[in-house]
């Protein structure tokens, strides 16, 4: 159904771990929000979308349109006020580890 190359897989993958981490989903539920949202915005998300917001961004976006019900145009002013200006840390950190640095020695 939805076909990407492998880094924006990976992107995806990590979402998937943030949108449980952060955002209260299971990981089956994670996985299929997930699918939701590339299936319905499909015209607007692309591989270029997907890297520009992230795995962080990308879980955001999920939450905010599919969870609290939010419209596109209203998701940076509601991620100020809920707090997520930017991600924690740690999830850079495992961003970080898991996509950077996943072809390392």
């Amino acid at each position: 159904m939805f076909e990407f190359d492998e880094d924006t897989e990976k992107i995806l993958e990590i979402t998937e771990v943030f949108l449980v981490r952060y955002f209260g989903q299971t990981e089956a539920g994670a996985h299929a929000l997930l699918r939701r949202l590339l299936s319905e915005y499909a015209e607007r998300i692309d591989a270029d979308f997907i890297h520009h917001e992230s795995a962080f961004g990308m879980a955001l976006v999920a939450h905010y349109l599919l969870v609290e019900g939010g419209e596109l145009g209203s998701l940076r002013e509601w991620s100020r006020k809920a707090g997520y200006q930017s991600p924690p840390a740690e999830a850079l950190e495992y961003f970080r580890a898991n996509y950077f640095l996943r072809a390392s020695p």
